[in-house]
């Protein structure tokens, strides 16, 4: 299985964020990817327009363009955290805590095997891997669904 999900209700008073995340050559990206996404979500607000930055939500600052806007770079701000050497560790940490059976894509090119025996010098198996995403943020009746990858 190389999907993960996001269930997040109230993770701020009348703010619910879902998603499914699949993950393309592994599990590992859809699985940081859950596990970022609310806290990318919450710091890609524009500094002086950041509803989340004081003590208590600003929800006058929660317009539709913001909320839009935000998600986008909640995404860009993730696929760019995945190029990271702190990241690529992550990703190692949570391949290796879950090792739910061989990854296809790694098999395919022959590295599986290596990589299971720790023989990961020059190998950068993290970036032919990733993950598409359906995302829906609920906030006083309103919807907002972002998508990337090949998901809708």
């Amino acid at each position: 299985m190389e999907d993960a999900h996001l269930l997040e209700l109230d993770f701020e008073p009348g703010m619910h964020l879902f998603g499914v995340f699949d993950g393309h050559g592994g599990k590992e990206v859809a699985m940081y990817a859950a596990r970022e996404l609310i806290q990318t979500f919450k710091d890609s607000f524009p500094s002086k327009a950041n509803p989340f930055k004081g003590s208590t939500v600003d929800e006058d600052l929660l317009d539709p363009d913001s909320v839009e806007q935000a998600l986008i770079n909640s995404f860009i701000g993730i696929d760019k955290k995945l190029s990271t050497k702190q990241v690529k560790k992550e990703l190692m940490e949570i391949r290796n805590n879950n090792p739910e059976g061989k990854n296809p894509f790694l098999e395919l090119l022959g590295l599986s095997d290596e990589i299971d025996r720790g023989k990961t010098e020059g190998i950068n198996i993290f970036d032919s891997i990733g993950c598409t995403a359906n995302v829906l943020f609920i906030h006083e009746g309103k919807y907002y669904c972002a998508n990337a990858g090949d998901s809708r």
